[in-house]
């Protein structure tokens, strides 16, 4: 799910459930038209994308939020469950109270095209056709579980910083850019944190595994974890240290692993 059109239709669909001020009858009226299109010729987004942009940008509230909302979304580079996206058949139901006899994405319905569109095409196409829509998708569930993920989503961050560089604490610390080399026999700090900006030195985000410790956390608004540092490449002074893990949100940075390399890296 990582199109211009899926990224784009999920923010405007997200900015909708938070905005807080109703739409105008004008603005339903034109989304409204932006659904028929998405449903009459759901290939032809490089000419319906300009036109909703106008729309949202004519909003300067919905705006912000629609922004904000696709910049999470581009760090996250498709990397929403399938799963949290229902069946049209579903969605059916949940607006009309009824179920028609329409294709799902979790399987094709006897005697129908295989060709068929993208399934946030088809979600966000039925919703921008009703009246009211930002009233409706504030009454969906499953666009309320796509916001949770999306708010909470984390990721593993690791970076180097020059001991000299933190002197004035960690929060004013200077990374070591990836494209820097470390030097051999040279000091430096390694901080860890998991926070929703993705940042480090890894060129692949490493996303945080936050539904493994779906189970433990109970009522508790942080967890104690221990992290472990092992390396081939590095001398290491301790290879051990605690992270307190909030709900959600960022991490501290854990107080530096003092490490220096055994080689010219990078």
């Amino acid at each position: 799910m990582n199109s211009s059109v899926t990224k784009t239709l999920l923010a405007l669909l997200l900015a909708l459930k938070k905005l807080e001020i109703p739409l105008s009858e004008d603005e339903q009226a034109l989304l409204q038209d932006v659904g028929q299109q998405l449903a009459l010729d759901p290939d032809y987004w490089e000419f319906i994308e300009p036109e909703l942009i106008i729309i949202i940008q004519a909003n300067s509230t919905l705006h912000q939020l629609f922004e904000a909302i696709k910049v999470k979304l581009d760090a996250l580079d498709g990397r929403i469950p399938r799963e949290l996206l229902p069946s049209l058949a579903y969605l059916e139901k949940e607006l009309f109270g009824e179920t028609k006899e329409i294709i799902t994405f979790d399987g094709q319905t006897k005697g129908e095209p295989n060709n068929q569109p993208n399934p946030v095409i088809s979600l966000t196409s039925s919703i921008l056709r009703l009246s009211n829509q930002d009233h409706t998708v504030k009454q969906l569930p499953f666009i309320q579980e796509i916001s949770n993920y999306v708010e909470n989503y984390r990721y593993f961050n690791t970076y180097f910083v020059n001991p000299d560089d933190a002197c004035e604490g960690l929060r004013h610390h200077i990374t070591v850019p990836p494209s820097e080399p470390l030097i051999h026999g040279q000091t430096y700090l390694l901080l860890v944190d998991i926070s929703p900006e993705r940042k480090g030195i890894e060129s692949e985000p490493t996303p945080f595994p936050d539904q493994a410790l779906a189970q433990v956390w109970n009522d508790s608004e942080s967890l104690p974890l221990d992290l472990v540092v092992a390396s081939k490449d590095f001398n290491i002074d301790t290879t051990f240290k605690k992270l307190t893990l909030p709900r959600s949100g960022a991490s501290d940075s854990v107080p530096g692993f003092l490490t220096s390399a055994k080689k010219l890296l990078r």
